[in-house]
Formats: structure tokens, C-alpha cells, sequence
């Protein structure tokens, strides 16, 4: 679904998936698990006068998990897990060349220490992500043309919690921060 609203367009959708899966590709036990998962998400985006663009994003997945065959296999300990996954980000582009983006995420779900095998036994992880970007070709300006695009940026994710702590995660004394990550990245489309 999409509209117009305060000058720019909102956007909303659902969306799923259904796959039955052998657990680490083994077929001995001659089933397989069940994975669901149903999402929704919206956006919210706005060009200015001068050419800037600002937007606003969210999704929400919930993921049903059916593992008997995980767990007949000793590969974990509940039948039916669940995996909720909430992200938002808000993003800045000037000139629609230089871009700033500021991510939030945060994903919870069933205690299961044989999957998840942190000492807290949670999937629980949250943080923030920080992006700076910018499209060196692509434009109408561009020299090669505005069909050939090429995208280069930085981006930092910051945990403060992991595996379902914030601190010792790992019963090693891990931190959540430990999983900090920086990513240098470049992509092209044509």
C-alpha cells in the first residue's frame, strides 16, 4: 500500500515465509524442521526543494519455529521456538548523493541453551548502526552515465546486549560491545 502524505509517501506491506528445513542438511532422520516467519513494515519518505531526501523506516518479524527434528537430533531443547525482530531507521541524503543513517534494532525470542548456546541461552540481541554513505557514479552528471551506479560507504553497529546479556555473555566474560563491528563497503548496479 502506498499514499501521499505531508509531502512525501508513506509505504506499508506485509510480508512471509514458510520453509521446511533438515536441520544442518542432515536428511537422516528423514524430516525437517518448520520455519515461519510474518512481517510488517512501513516508510515514510520525503524529497525537499533541494533535492535532499529524508526517511523514516520500520519493520517487525515474528518467526515461529518448529524444530522437532532439531530436537530429536539433540540439537535442541524446545520443540517450538519464537524469534521476534523489531528494527527502525531514520536516514539522510543531501543532494540525494551524501547520506547519514541512524539504525536501532532489537531481537528476543525463546530461551533454548542447545541452539543458542550462550550462557544465557537467549537469541536476545539489541544496538544501534551507524552509516555514512555516498553515490560516487549515477548521477545525470555522472561520467559514465546515470545508468551505471556506484556506492561506497562506512558503517558501525554497536551492541548492548548479545546472546542475552549485556556483560559476560559467554560465561568467558565477553561483553556485549565485544561484537562491535565495522564494515567498509562498496556496491555497484547497472
Amino acid at each position: 500500500m502506498q499514499k501521499s502524505l505531508g509531502g512525501g509517501t508513506v509505504q506499508a506491506g506485509l510480508f512471509g515465509m514458510r520453509a521446511d528445513i533438515y536441520p544442518e542438511r542432515d536428511r537422516s532422520a528423514g524430516a525437517t524442521d518448520r520455519y515461519s516467519d510474518l512481517g510488517l513494515d512501513a516508510s515514510y519518505q520525503r524529497t525537499l526543494d533541494n533535492s535532499d531526501v529524508f526517511s523514516l523506516n520500520g519493520r517487525v518479524l515474528r518467526e515461529t519455529q518448529t524444530l522437532a527434528t532439531s530436537q530429536a537430533l539433540g540439537l535442541s531443547d524446545n520443540r517450538r521456538n519464537t524469534l521476534t525482530d523489531l528494527r527502525a531507521d531514520a536516514s539522510y541524503y543531501w543532494r540525494n548523493r551524501y547520506g547519514v543513517t541512524l539504525q536501532a534494532f532489537d531481537t528476543w525470542g525463546s530461551a533454548d541453551p542447545t541452539l543458542y548456546t550462550g550462557r544465557t541461552g537467549k537469541p536476545d540481541s539489541s544496538g544501534l548502526s551507524l552509516q555514512l554513505d555516498g553515490t560516487l557514479f549515477g548521477g545525470a552528471d555522472s561520467p559514465m552515465g546515470p545508468r551505471f551506479n556506484m556506492r561506497a560507504g562506512v558503517q558501525y553497529t554497536m551492541y548492548d546486549r548479545f546472546d542475552g546479556a549485556r556483560s559476560n555473555y559467554d560465561g568467558a566474560g565477553g561483553k556485549a560491545s565485544d561484537n562491535n563491528t565495522l564494515r567498509v563497503f562498496t556496491w555497484f548496479a547497472y
